[in-house]
């Protein structure tokens, strides 16, 4: 016996010739699982006039229309503070190695001649170079401050936006740098999380292929070239107080320079990192202002 009834959502009509009241029979048309009817009430009726149909949002069409614009923070004021610090402290690195390099000369050359002149021109360098560090611990403090504000910030708004994927608090982006042996991976992972999340923000990528989406080479080079500063740096520290002739010292200023070469590639691939997130966020938020204008 057939039934001859009507879809439930898209009212299409539905033959069902093999299946028993009570059954479920799939709408060839929209899919919808309905139930064969039991009384002949709900048998076909005179087929409603054809209303265009309205498919529904779906993955990165129906999470885009979930992002409410106003709860998105603007990064571009923190990104441009952290990023300004950061380059001061690339020049400062940069100025330190070039007087490094000339105290090396000196040295070198103090080996072979001992003068007073020698002896005060590396005195006057040595001046310098202490500067330079003064200022780096200031402008460490200041960058350490605005780039942690942008990083919270950045990492809050995939909270903000709801994307599916976020696995750890935002407070990380802060405390992974300070909890030990955890903060020799835990940065890298905040930050691939939040690189990753503001993909999927800029609309690039359906939410659901996050897991797939892979970082580029930025954040490798950042993360790796930073952890390797910081070896080099403190091997540098412990050669300066171990150091009593002049190839040691000559030894210990090598590893400085290392390690303030390294910071100057790692603080680069940071800046463009810090660009990439802030500008994928701001695309999503004017891309969220639009679709809601759209829609009023």
């Amino acid at each position: 016996m057939a039934f001859e009834f009507r879809c439930e959502k898209c009212k299409n009509k539905i033959v069902a010739k093999y299946l028993r009241k009570g059954e479920i029979a799939v709408c060839q048309s929209c899919g919808t699982r309905n139930r064969v009817p039991d009384s002949v009430e709900n048998a076909a009726e005179p087929r409603p006039e054809a209303q265009p149909r309205v498919s529904e949002p779906t993955g990165r069409e129906k999470y885009l229309l979930d992002i409410e614009p106003h709860n998105i923070q603007p990064l571009e004021t923190s990104a441009k503070a952290a990023n300004f610090f950061i380059w001061i402290g690339l020049a400062l690195l940069a100025a330190n190695i070039v007087l490094n390099f000339i105290l090396i000369g000196i040295m070198q050359e103090y080996e072979i001649r001992e003068t007073s002149y020698l002896a005060d021109q590396y005195m006057t360098y040595e001046r310098w170079a202490n500067t330079i560090f003064i200022l780096s611990l200031g402008e460490t403090v200041a960058g350490a401050i605005t780039f942690f504000l942008w990083f919270y910030r950045a990492h809050k708004n995939l909270r903000r936006a709801r994307i599916p994927t976020i696995k750890h608090a935002s407070g990380w982006t802060i405390g992974g740098f300070f909890v030990p042996f955890l903060n020799f991976v835990r940065p890298l992972t905040m930050m691939k999380e939040t690189w990753k999340g503001s993909i999927v923000m800029s609309s690039i990528r359906d939410p659901e292929d996050t897991p797939y989406v892979k970082p580029g080479p930025k954040l490798g080079v950042w993360w790796g070239l930073f952890l390797g500063s910081r070896f080099f740096a403190i091997r540098a520290s412990i050669k300066f107080r171990i150091a009593e002739e002049i190839d040691e010292f000559i030894t210990a200023t090598y590893y400085d320079i290392t390690a303030s070469a390294l910071t100057i590639v790692s603080g680069i691939a940071l800046i463009l990192t810090i660009r990439e997130i802030t500008k994928n966020q701001t695309e999503a938020k004017e891309k969220a202002y639009k679709d809601m204008m759209g829609m009023q």
